[in-house]
């Protein structure tokens, strides 16, 4: 299956996408002034891809890399960046190949060959080409090299040049100087930018803080609703334990006067028993003498020889059972 995809992105290894940064003119227009900018070797086609966007199929690596390498052109007054596709191409994404000028300051004389630079600089990325200096070696400062390169991988600043192929500790450290590198944010997958000055980064994050702060303060209100509720339930107990106490107070209350009658009731008593026993006291029977007895009896018998009977007011002795009887009726 890789080998099929493989053969099927062969007949797209020279194609490019054409950026516009507003709506494309009309597609019959970017061919003509695309042809009439760029002087091919060969043919190319250019397909309408939306409304910001072209595919430009190339014939051969020679218009390929002359087009991409201009990075950019102006169609019909409009800005239209050349970037490279490939078969993970996302119109919502911005690739990070791009090809970049790259400098060998001082670069031995005899090294100035594409066949020697190409293999030096596979750490970097692809050579395209050389500058026409460099080629024609009208210029022996430094060698000044098209290479093609990933944004979002470290590039070395120094390559080993080993001038001995027995020994390869002898050689020298060849310095590399990149120009113009574009930025690249690695976030929104868009060139022109870095990561910490990326807009969808930034309202990402304050999306986040803002759903965080509201997770936060509902958890905050949640928490103080359960407070609220442990508030009131414990008021409620509290409540609830008040009114028992004052339930409690209250009985008591009501039983104090009852004990007191209860009291009052049970000295009233003890004091009416001690009269009682007083009186019982005062009133028991005692023996009499037989002349006391017979003055006494005197007047009875006379009442009974004139017909009239006079009740005495003293008992000579008291019915003990029925004053006790009495007693206990009060």
């Amino acid at each position: 299956m890789d080998d099929f995809m493989n053969k099927l992105t062969v007949d797209c290894k020279y194609t490019l996408i054409g950026k516009f940064s507003t709506t494309i003119p009309k597609i019959e227009l970017i061919r003509k002034s695309f042809i009439l900018q760029t002087q091919l070797n060969g043919g190319v086609n250019i397909a309408h891809y939306n409304a910001r966007r072209v595919f430009i199929d190339l014939e051969n690596e020679l218009d390929y890399n002359t087009v991409w390498t201009q990075q950019r052109m102006t169609i019909e007054g409009k800005l239209m960046r050349i970037q490279a596709w490939n078969p993970n191409f996302r119109p919502e994404e911005e690739t990070p190949i791009v090809p970049i000028w790259v400098l060998l300051q001082g670069l031995p004389w005899h090294c100035f060959k594409e066949e020697f630079i190409t293999p030096l600089l596979e750490l970097v990325g692809k050579v395209l080409y050389l500058d026409t200096t460099s080629i024609k070696r009208t210029r022996a400062t430094m060698a000044k090299v098209k290479v093609q390169v990933d944004l979002t991988k470290d590039r070395p600043r120094h390559i080993w040049i080993g001038l001995d192929e027995e020994d390869l500790s002898i050689g020298r450290w060849q310095s590399i100087e990149y120009e113009n590198i574009p930025h690249y944010c690695v976030y929104c997958k868009h060139q022109g930018h870095m990561i910490g000055d990326c807009n969808f980064k930034i309202r990402d994050e304050e999306f986040k803080r803002r759903k965080e702060l509201g997770a936060e303060m509902k958890h905050m209100n949640k928490g103080e609703q359960g407070q609220q509720r442990s508030d009131h339930k414990q008021n409620r107990a509290m409540e609830h334990e008040e009114q028992q106490h004052q339930n409690t107070k209250e009985g008591n209350n009501q039983q104090q006067p009852e004990q007191q009658k209860e009291e009052e009731w049970q000295v009233s008593r003890k004091r009416n028993n001690k009269i009682q026993e007083e009186k019982i006291h005062k009133t028991v029977w005692r023996p009499t003498s037989p002349h006391n007895k017979m003055s006494r009896e005197q007047p009875q018998i006379t009442a009974q020889q004139t017909g009239t009977l006079n009740i005495t007011n003293h008992n000579s002795f008291t019915n003990l059972n029925m004053q006790e009887k009495q007693i206990e009726d009060t």
